[in-house]
């Protein structure tokens, strides 16, 4: 039986992030108008960029659109501005593709809320047995020459630590992905949540990965814990 620390430790981990040396390269080569940089670039980061817009997406939409459209509607988009892109950090890379990422998910909750009368249109946005679900894939995370029976697993623990993390109060789902989805240092963690210290970014992500653990263990135990206002 799997312990919550350890599902956090294989699940939720900056260690398990590209390397910073070589995203920086690329990202000189993709601003110099080199394609193919651009596009290892952007693959290098889909998987973490998925899961950081299914928890964006929320229950509600994730339901009627299918997330990997919108990562891919990122991609887009991150090419056409990427030579005006300042990033040094690998935390600087993933908030600058989850902030194009999150003007699309507005966007379209603007739009479903505008027509959410219109059943029609949401068979249209999710089709026939779709949901943001359907493409998970951690692959980042797990080795090539991993047993397909310990990827799906691996797949099931992503996507159960996922959903709670999208169900903490909003100010510890943001410094939980701030820390330990983008690999933020604490200085950029606390600039992002305006806190006055570094220290108060690590003490607000203490009592964050508290209230994650604890929802992971639930889960864990088989129980689910009341949701949380997002």
């Amino acid at each position: 039986m799997k312990d919550e620390d350890d599902v956090l430790s294989r699940t939720v981990s900056a260690a398990h992030l590209p390397d910073l040396n070589e995203s920086l390269a690329l990202v000189r080569r993709a601003q110099q108008g080199e394609a193919e940089a651009l596009n290892r670039l952007l693959a290098r980061f889909q998987d973490r960029l998925h899961r950081i817009v299914r928890i964006r997406l929320g229950r509600h939409l994730r339901t009627r659109v299918d997330s990997m459209d919108i990562v891919q509607e990122t991609n887009i988009a991150a090419a056409k501005a990427m030579g005006h892109s300042d990033l040094r950090s690998t935390a600087d890379i993933i908030n600058w593709l989850t902030r194009i990422a999150s003007n699309k998910i507005r966007d379209l909750n603007d739009f479903v809320q505008a027509r959410k009368r219109d059943y029609r249109l949401e068979v249209q946005l999710a089709g026939p047995g779709e949901s943001g679900e359907r493409r998970v894939d951690a692959g980042n995370l797990v080795a090539s020459d991993t047993r397909p029976d310990e990827r799906a697993e691996k797949n099931e623990l992503v996507r159960m630590v996922d959903e709670v993390v999208a169900d903490l109060p909003t100010d510890d789902r943001e410094v939980i992905l701030l820390r330990d989805y983008y690999g933020g240092s604490w200085r950029f963690v606390a600039d992002a949540m305006k806190q006055t210290s570094e220290d108060a970014a690590r003490q607000h992500h203490k009592r964050a990965k508290h209230r994650l653990r604890c929802g992971v263990r639930a889960r864990l135990a088989g129980q689910v814990p009341p949701r949380a206002a997002i």
